[in-house]
Formats: C-alpha cells, structure tokens, sequence
C-alpha cells in the first residue's frame, strides 16, 4: 500500500500491518475473514468491535507482538514502527476514548 491511501482499508486493524489485499475489502464493509500473518487476527471475527480490537491488540502486545506465521516475518521488522501506521485512523493505538 502507498502512503498516499488515505482510507487505511489495507491496514490489519490490529497490528497496522500493510496488507496486499484490504481485510475488510474496498469499502470496508464486507470481511475476508483471511488470518493476518502477523497478529492472527481473523479479519470480520477479532476486529469487527472497538472491544474486540481492544482485546486481540492487547493480547498480541502482551504476547511479545509474536508474528503468528514467523517465517512471513521480514528481516528488520519492527513492531512500533508498524503499529504507528494505525495513528490517526479509526483503530487508532493510542486513542483509548474509540478502544474502550
């Protein structure tokens, strides 16, 4: 995705990673249901609630940001660097007001 997408559909909702098809589809409105490589969220089951983003973002933080598929992990991956894509988009990481 470039950084010039400004809907964020390409963004796992969890963990920010820049995925190559858009898990919730164009318009955000219909789930692939795929397995984020990364965190393991189940796009339209983990992330279809403020509550249930809260919970699986949590979990994987908690869990060392473990990549659920390690051997899709790139080289010099880094978790905060990825999780910043989500600032300013409706996942945001540190607006707690929309995760609670």
């Amino acid at each position: 995705m470039s950084d010039d997408k400004k809907d964020h559909s390409y963004l796992c909702r969890v963990c920010g990673l820049d995925n190559e098809n858009p898990p919730w589809g164009k318009h955000n409105d219909k789930p692939s249901h795929a397995i984020c490589p990364c965190c393991g969220t189940e796009f339209g089951y983990d992330d279809a609630t403020p509550a249930g983003i809260k919970s699986a973002r949590n979990r994987w933080l908690n869990d060392g940001c473990d990549w659920f598929l390690p051997e899709l992990k790139p080289i010099r991956w880094n978790a905060s660097t990825q999780i910043k894509k989500l600032q300013d988009t409706p996942w945001d990481y540190n607006d707690q007001e929309t995760m609670s």
